[in-house]
């Protein structure tokens, strides 16, 4: 049969029809092509009808197959589009026949080396990395690497993509001594092309160091982010804001490592690079604000911990409003830093407000509640104050049993507390049992029945039992303790 006779045949019996119903259609209803199929496709991807998608796109590869055969080149991007339709319906193997018929014909015309074939082969990655199956996305995309050396060259800068994309994939295999190698030819196809002091290149030595960060390798890391900022400050001056990304590497370096002390000076300089470029009053400038505090307090240095700190809530006020939500995670951190000075009533003002700003903003019950309410409650511990503590603990339980769920970690520090600080003082044992049974049930359900952590929990029951007087339930405990300790 010569080529498009089925298509042929079609139209001839859609005219047949169309000539045999001459009274009911007023206009000729016209033959639906290839481009009708695709065009209605696109449209189903465009509103997520992805079924809809799959069936517009199979049409099309089967009409296109009848009119021009089934190794057509036209049928290349249809395969592709059929292929994005079934991966977001998760028909993985599906997606992996379309994409690998439509890499065999696009390999027919030119061969398999061909730079035509790197579209397919880079969907063909993209859906092997879908499905976390890293070596398939290795070998491909070692192929489209081989395929750019061939039409490009060996140094061309076209390289330097598909090496980055290798380099993902070979870390995460932890094939960490063919990244580091990757990683010098990238970085030296940068430098030959474009120069020792060029900014790209500036940028994938800061990409390499957080890659020496993962590994730890802190003196390789601190070497590629000083040479960052090197190239930059040269490229841009030293006040460039560019700049803040790479010295912020520097704090992750020396913060690993607990050299608090030379992240300080590189905070100060962020800060200063920042309010140059966008003014003293940038709400930008707040993240800084407060590493900068978490730093001198990681120093125990509390009395230069606030001022960032009161800088930063100035900020955030003039930006929104006294009320503005933004202004939690601010005030969160002033409350650390009057705790650590033992200024309990100016903390609980924080508390307070910061409490108010949250029930304002999302509701009284919202999840984010329940830890400042039960840091108020450990803030009126301080102050030796018991009026409202076993109010604000059994909030806390409550918000988080009806937000997260009835053993959620999180119950177990109030629950404990409302042990600790309410119920054994006031020698409500039932209580006191009820919250610590319950403790232990929620840590038993996140960590297990026999995790170290359950020790804390148990001793507090033995507590309890022995000022009861409870020896058999006090040796149950501790025989139960002995087992979790491995005694």
């Amino acid at each position: 049969m010569f080529p498009g006779a089925f298509a042929m045949i079609r139209i001839l019996a859609l005219l047949l029809i169309l000539t045999s119903t001459a009274g009911v259609f007023a206009q000729p209803v016209p033959v639906i092509d290839v481009k009708t199929y695709t065009t209605a496709g696109l449209a189903a991807l465009r509103d997520k009808q992805y079924e809809e998608a799959v069936k517009q796109f199979g049409l099309a590869v089967a009409n296109q197959e009848e009119l021009k055969g089934a190794e057509d080149i036209g049928l290349v991007p249809l395969l592709h589009y059929l292929a994005s339709a079934q991966v977001n319906l998760q028909q993985y193997a599906g997606a992996e026949q379309a994409l690998l018929r439509a890499l065999a014909i696009a390999e027919k015309p030119n061969g398999p080396d061909d730079y035509s074939v790197v579209n397919t082969l880079n969907r063909c990655i993209s859906l092997y990395v879908t499905q976390k199956q890293y070596p398939r996305a290795e070998e491909l995309q070692r192929r489209v690497v081989a395929i750019t050396e061939k039409a490009k060259g060996a140094d061309d800068f076209a390289l330097v993509s598909p090496l980055n994309v290798l380099i993902s994939y070979l870390n995460y295999q932890r094939k960490y001594a063919e990244v580091e190698t990757t990683y010098q030819r990238m970085l030296g196809i940068i430098e030959k092309t474009n120069g020792p002091e060029d900014p790209y290149l500036a940028a994938m030595t800061a990409q390499r160091a957080n890659y020496f960060i993962t590994l730890k390798l802190y003196d390789d890391a601190e070497a590629d982010i000083r040479r960052a900022v090197e190239i930059t400050e040269k490229a841009k001056g030293p006040d460039d804001v560019s700049l803040v990304g790479y010295l912020n590497r520097f704090i992750v370096v020396y913060n690993q490592q607990k050299q608090y002390e030379k992240s300080l000076p590189v905070s100060r300089r962020m800060i200063a690079i920042l309010e140059k470029a966008n003014g003293a009053e940038d709400p930008s400038l707040v993240a800084y604000l407060h590493q900068n505090s978490d730093l001198y307090l990681y120093l125990k240095m509390y009395d230069e911990a606030l001022p960032p700190l009161l800088r930063a809530l100035a900020i955030g006020e003039k930006a929104g409003g006294p009320d503005d939500f933004s202004l939690v995670a601010t005030l969160a951190k002033m409350v650390g830093v009057y705790n650590n000075q033992r200024e309990y009533p100016k903390s609980e003002e924080v508390l307070k407000r910061q409490i108010a700003i949250i029930e304002n903003a999302k509701g009284p019950e919202d999840a984010g509640l329940a830890t400042p309410l039960t840091q108020l409650e450990l803030n009126y511990v301080y102050q030796k104050r018991e009026e409202g503590r076993e109010a604000l603990l059994l909030r806390a339980v409550e918000i988080i049993q009806k937000t997260k769920s009835a053993f959620d970690p999180s119950l177990v520090t109030p629950l404990l507390f409302l042990n600790d600080h309410v119920y054994i003082p006031q020698k409500q044992y039932d209580r006191a049992e009820t919250v610590l049974w319950r403790a232990l049930a929620v840590s038993e359900r996140a960590k297990g029945p026999n995790d170290a952590s359950l020790v804390g929990v148990l001793n507090k029951l033995l507590a309890l039992y022995n000022a009861q007087g409870r020896k058999v339930d006090a040796a149950q405990v501790e025989d139960r303790m002995k087992a979790i300790k491995g005694e």
